[in-house]
């Protein structure tokens, strides 16, 4: 049996407008009902038949009728049908609307073509599900589409700007390596569009590297511009150097290396890095000490100035402080600033061991670490009751499920050498992996994430003592 059309004939108007009239209050709630169930795209032939009979009627200015409200309510009952069936397409709409999905890209547009057509069949009695796969299909791609645009938007940005300074004639190798690096992230939402933690690092990077790109293409353009010769380029860039070098007070002889001036220069700011840190440890910990002081004082004074034996306990306190500073003074002169930096936080002392690596995914340890661990130990022996937390970092490369695994497992691993190979007393430590979640550098520079690739002895006294 054919299926009867909804679009309804005058003559069959007429004869709703029998029934009952209705106001036009209620044709707008029913309108709102059917475009709430996004009956025009659901459910257009029912849509447009109810569409045309209200402005059929407002055009002849006549009595509005429940005709048209029931119009209504039909393409609203079509569209909630429709929708039962179309489910799982509908789903990866709304995932793709949820990422973003730009109206403006063709996956979008091909797909709301091609629902619009399935659900007019539908609304016929047709049969649709074999071109469900297909509506699913291109829905996902125009989700897929809004991931990468919004993750990788500043890094191809970046290139276009690139692309103007014709970076890729003349930084051809940065600019193809952050080609690379774009294509990689593109890869990685391509296989996983989960990821974005990784996909957005590397584009990231992809970023800075188009960025770089640029400045190489200008100052090339220059160098071409002026046509300066290559010791001109050389000498302009010595300067640069030496300016830097001169600030460090370092000294040059001309017979070194240019990139041993450079190993100094980080040397020396790395060493001002870890100085600074110390020092603002050492401040935070005076105040601190000060302020309980303070309060001491402020204590006996109102007990009238107060007795020998609380003044003589107070400077008793005060000679246990110096101690204590002497104590981690000591600690921080074990260690080179290379294999690791002594910081203090609340009452606690941090070794961070920067020295320690791994070889990527693992958590082995080598003879580096071994022989790091052992000179960790010995000042782990001073301090009689403290408790050891072994905390493990890593960067942010890589899914999160995986840094959280291989982080525990790296302090676990120094864990399990520190209480069988060096004896310390399994009740008072513990590890603990934290992953990527607290970096101490920059996840989109490479020296940034070496930073965050590390290990950390935390030694937490008794009722915090050092405090």
């Amino acid at each position: 049996m054919k299926k009867l059309s909804l679009t309804l004939s005058a003559a069959t108007l007429f004869l709703f407008s029998l029934i009952s009239p209705v106001s036009a209050a209620d044709i707008a709630a029913a309108r709102n009902t059917a475009a709430a169930a996004e009956a025009a795209l659901l459910a257009p032939t029912a849509w447009k038949a109810a569409e045309k009979a209200r402005l059929e009627y407002q055009e002849t200015s006549q009595t509005a009728d429940s005709g048209i409200t029931g119009l209504y309510d039909a393409a609203t009952k079509a569209a909630t049908t429709t929708a039962v069936e179309l489910k799982p397409v509908l789903v990866l709409r709304t995932r793709a609307i949820d990422a973003g999905a730009d109206t403006n890209d063709r996956n979008w547009q091909r797909a709301e073509k091609q629902l619009s057509s399935v659900a007019a069949a539908i609304e016929r009695g047709s049969d649709q599900s074999r071109k469900f796969a297909a509506l699913s299909s291109t829905y996902d791609a125009a989700e897929l589409a809004a991931i990468k645009s919004r993750l990788l938007q500043r890094a191809r940005s970046a290139e276009s700007l690139a692309r103007i300074g014709d970076a890729q004639r003349l930084a051809p190798k940065t600019f193809a390596n952050a080609q690379t690096m774009l294509a990689e992230a593109v890869t990685v939402l391509d296989n996983d569009r989960t990821a974005t933690e990784t996909a957005q690092a590397i584009s990231a990077s992809a970023e800075t590297e188009f960025k770089h790109a640029t400045q190489i293409a200008i100052a090339v353009s220059q160098v071409r511009s002026d046509r300066l010769t290559d010791e001109d380029v050389i000498l302009g860039w010595e300067e640069r150097l030496q300016v830097i070098n001169n600030a460090a007070g370092n000294s040059y002889d001309a017979l070194d290396s240019w990139d041993d001036v450079v190993a100094q220069l980080v040397t020396y700011i790395e060493s001002l890095n870890n100085t600074e840190q110390g020092l603002r440890d050492e401040l935070n910990s005076s105040r601190t000490y000060m302020s309980s002081l303070e309060e001491e004082l402020r204590v006996m004074d109102e007990r009238l100035g107060g007795t020998v034996a609380e003044r003589d306990s107070l400077i008793f306190q005060q000679q246990e402080d110096l101690r204590r500073q002497e104590k981690l003074r000591l600690v921080n002169e074990s260690f080179t600033p290379e294999e690791a930096t002594v910081l203090r936080r609340n009452g606690d002392i941090i070794l961070r061991l920067q020295g320690m690596k791994f070889t990527s995914g693992s958590a082995k340890l080598s003879d580096t670490a071994i022989t790091l661990l052992a000179r960790t130990g010995q000042i782990i022996d001073s301090f009689l009751d403290a408790r050891i937390t072994v905390e493990g970092h890593t960067d942010a490369s890589g899914s999160a499920k995986l840094n959280d695994r291989l982080s525990q497992e790296r302090a676990d691993a120094v864990m399990r050498h520190m209480t069988k190979e060096l004896r310390i007393d399994g009740r008072r430590i513990n590890a603990v992996g934290y992953g990527s979640n607290q970096p101490v550098g920059l996840n989109s520079t490479p020296a940034g994430r070496a930073q965050n690739r590390r290990i950390d002895i935390v030694i937490s006294p008794p009722e915090k003592a050092l405090q």
